[in-house]
């Protein structure tokens, strides 16, 4: 399971709304998050990460996140 929108954010409609809340990754992986009613949330690997990275077929081979499943994130 992912979260679809940066800490500090919430899902309005289709867009991730607020402000980001900026953390080290020390404190990202020492925080707790009950989001969703779970409380086993961690950092991904990157393996993991690389799970969720469309490629897409250029002559740069973009990588992208699906938009439709991470909104779209406005400041």
């Amino acid at each position: 399971m992912w979260q679809r929108c940066p800490v500090g954010m919430n899902l309005d409609k289709s867009i991730c709304a607020g402000t980001v809340s900026k953390i080290t990754y020390d404190v990202a992986k020492s925080t707790n998050s009950t989001l969703a009613n779970y409380n086993d949330w961690r950092i991904p690997t990157m393996s993991e990460l690389h799970t969720i990275v469309e490629y897409k077929n250029s002559p740069l081979f973009v990588q992208t996140l699906n938009n439709n499943v991470f909104p779209y994130i406005t400041d």
